[in-house]
């Protein structure tokens, strides 16, 4: 069964370029624009991984991101930053909200695609 993708991000382009890799290497993706569609989509679906965007409207990714590591059913749920903010602060702050990984936008293909098989390798 494919495992299930979601993308939280505020801009549809980025939201839609990530989701059309991850099609392509035949993963089941959502996708959601801010805490809203995120919690929404928690509710009702079995996700394996969720890759975040740091900059979204009313909650940011750091804060969303302890919220769910912080859930006992979703503590062990890959999430992965994808992001815009590069400096070592920012990265630091990711790990410190309980991210498993960090990538920086612009990101090559191929390292977020593995990045994204090693996370579900390491969970399943």
């Amino acid at each position: 069964e494919a495992k299930t993708i979601l993308v939280v991000d505020d801009e549809p382009v980025m939201r839609n370029a990530i989701k059309r890799i991850f099609v392509f290497f035949f993963y089941r993706v959502l996708i959601a624009k801010d805490a809203m569609e995120l919690s929404k989509i928690i509710e009702d679906t079995k996700l394996d991984l969720i890759l975040l965007d740091i900059q979204l409207p009313w909650v940011d990714g750091y804060e969303l991101c302890a919220l769910l590591k912080s859930h006992p059913l979703l503590k062990n749920l890959p999430v992965a930053f994808v992001s815009g903010n590069k400096t070592e602060e920012d990265i630091r702050k990711g790990f410190d909200a309980g991210c498993d990984e960090y990538i920086t936008k612009p990101f090559e293909v191929e390292a977020i695609q593995k990045m994204v098989s090693q996370l579900l390798l390491k969970s399943s």
